[in-house]
């Protein structure tokens, strides 16, 4: 005959009671190194970018720094300065290659008609009018200058607004001369009259 043991389902129950309670405590257990693990990088990492944050405004409110960024703003703004006066300088070259009237060819020019017994005392150039101020030995001379001006193809109206004499005493002897006054115009467009 066979013997029966009717308290066997309750031992096995007691077992798995048993396994079912370390399988929990270990998980738990898991879980909780976890947390903590992760709690302990967390604050290891929080200290560590502190630390770089300390460092970061220790370099920010440096001396150094401060000066380094005190002449950057200077030169930034005489960077600035200097663009804007090399846009106008550009602007103008621009405006005087364009309507470039009077260049070396003109004082050439006039220069080739000049007597030798006369001298230039000032010359005025305003837009495209030409005054010029000077001396002469003779009036014969100014004569000459007012016919070569007249006669070339790049002036126009052509006049004389005086001729003075003028007596010099150097190491006294008396030496005489005459003050003379003429202006004329360029032949082509004023460049007053293009703006």
């Amino acid at each position: 005959m066979r013997d029966y043991n009717f308290f066997e389902p309750f031992l096995k129950e007691r077992k798995n009671t048993g396994l079912k309670l370390i399988y929990g405590g270990i998980v738990a257990s898991l879980i909780v190194g976890i947390m903590a693990v992760t709690y302990l990088y967390q604050i290891f990492e929080i200290r560590g970018l502190e630390n770089d944050i300390k460092v970061q405004k220790q370099t920010i409110n440096s001396p150094k720094l401060k000066e380094i960024a005190i002449k950057r703003n200077k030169t930034q703004k005489k960077l600035d300065i200097l663009k804007k006066y090399s846009n106008q300088v550009e602007n103008t070259n621009k405006i005087t290659i364009e309507e470039d009237n009077i260049n070396t060819l003109l004082i050439k020019s006039i220069s080739n008609k000049l007597p030798t017994e006369i001298s230039f005392q000032s010359m005025i150039i305003k837009d495209n009018n030409i005054s010029i101020q000077g001396t002469s030995q003779n009036r014969t001379a100014i004569a000459e200058l007012i016919h070569n001006l007249k006669s070339t193809d790049e002036f126009n109206e052509v006049y004389v607004g005086g001729i003075s004499n003028l007596e010099k005493e150097e190491n006294e002897i008396k030496q005489q001369g005459y003050s003379f006054n003429i202006t004329f115009e360029l032949k082509g467009e004023c460049s007053s009259e293009g703006e």
